[in-house]
């Protein structure tokens, strides 16, 4: 079996593991999955920055930006009242961090995402681990 074959084949593995990780997440995990994917792709970008490979840079740019959108556009005003609107703002701020970043080719801005957006991911693990524990406790009463 050929190189790229063999290759192929594990592209569609990994496509169906992940669309069956996606299928399986609760709520809380795709969003946490969200956040990792995003921040995966500053870091690729901030590499790209160094290596000065620019189509990577803006590739990885573009995907992250996309991501954030995401977690934007799913934020639930009704429920989240004040903490959804702050971060309404906050991926607004990621945005405008990103974009600045691609303009000027420049890793700083990126740093200035990382270094917000990892505690943000870190609560949203320890809200996710609280809801599942919670949510086991109810299923055993």
């Amino acid at each position: 079996m050929s190189y790229q074959k063999r290759l192929l084949g594990v592209q569609q593995y990994v496509r169906g593991s992940a669309e069956s990780q996606v299928r399986d997440a609760s709520p809380y995990q795709l969003i946490l999955m969200l956040m990792d994917s995003a921040l995966g792709r500053l870091a690729a970008a901030r590499g790209a920055i160094e290596r000065q490979d620019e189509p990577l840079m803006a590739q990885s740019l573009q995907k992250a930006q996309a991501i954030i959108n995401e977690l934007r556009n799913v934020l639930d005003f009704e429920q989240g009242g004040e903490v959804a609107q702050n971060l309404h703002d906050l991926y607004d701020y990621f945005g405008q961090q990103i974009a600045k970043a691609a303009a000027q080719k420049k890793a700083e801005p990126i740093n200035e995402v990382v270094r917000l957006f990892q505690p943000l991911r870190d609560s949203w693990v320890e809200i996710r681990n609280e809801a599942e524990k919670a949510l086991m406790e109810r299923d055993q009463e």
